[in-house]
């Protein structure tokens, strides 16, 4: 039986980062079989792609369990930024509940809601999905983990310290100014999703970082845009990102 070659794997994804040439497929021994499979592709990954930013968090295609998947500091911009484009493939955008952790947490801190609620704010995120192969639609689950959750970047809003998130029908999209209407999505409790991922990080004795954001999952289907898009709940939380 052929062992899995998670660094190889690792190594064949970061140079289609690096180039922007999607690989087709991994080969037999390089394809994760299992979710936990694609967790050692990442973890190679990121020894080479530096300071981590964040994590995206939420079901996994087939709904079956939760997935996560690092996301670099540096596919982490500020609401307003600039971004290319053609960086990004397929450059799909969500608009995703999302949380910053406000202050560090150890593996040995308890953790429950009414805790989170204190040491976490709401904020809105952007993310450009963006992945290493050359069809996204035809990825299993433990591909999708391994290509780091097809993460391209994310653009973090402006929250106001509260963790609570605000109604989903709060929310209006606009492209270059126009309001847009959405196809809306029923995700699962974004607090809980949090919580899950900072309880299994806490059980792989991880530290979490103050600053640390993470991703709960898409409130929309999937939206190709080019120019401005902004995503606004009220005056306190939005985020706007310009795909040029």
């Amino acid at each position: 039986m052929t062992s899995f070659d998670a660094k190889g794997a690792a190594e064949q994804l970061l140079a289609a980062r690096r180039t922007l040439i999607a690989t087709e497929r991994l080969s037999a021994d390089r394809t994760p079989a299992t979710i936990e499979e694609g967790y050692k592709v990442q973890n190679f990954q990121m020894e080479k792609l530096g300071a981590l930013g964040g994590y995206k968090a939420g079901a996994a295609p087939d709904a079956v369990e939760r997935i996560l998947a690092p996301i670099p500091a540096d596919a982490v911009h500020s609401s307003g930024s600039r971004l290319n484009a053609a960086d990004y493939r397929p450059g799909w955008v969500e608009v995703e509940f999302a949380f910053r952790i406000l202050a560090p947490i150890t593996e040995t801190d308890i953790i429950g809601r009414e805790d989170l609620k204190k040491i976490a704010e709401f904020v809105p995120v952007i993310e450009i999905l963006a992945t290493r192969f050359s069809d996204i639609m035809a990825l299993t689950t433990p591909e999708i983990v391994a290509d780091l959750g097809v993460n391209g970047a994310i653009i973090v809003g402006h929250g106001s310290g509260c963790a609570i998130p605000p109604p989903l029908e709060d929310l209006k999209i606009f492209v270059d100014g126009k309001e847009f209407c959405p196809n809306f999505m029923s995700p699962a409790d974004p607090l809980d999703t949090c919580l899950w991922l900072i309880n299994r990080k806490q059980a792989a004795g991880s530290v979490m970082s103050a600053g640390t954001v993470i991703t709960t999952g898409t409130i929309i289907r999937p939206l190709t845009v080019k120019g401005n898009i902004e995503a606004r709940f009220s005056e306190l939380y939005y985020v706007s990102a310009m795909l040029i």
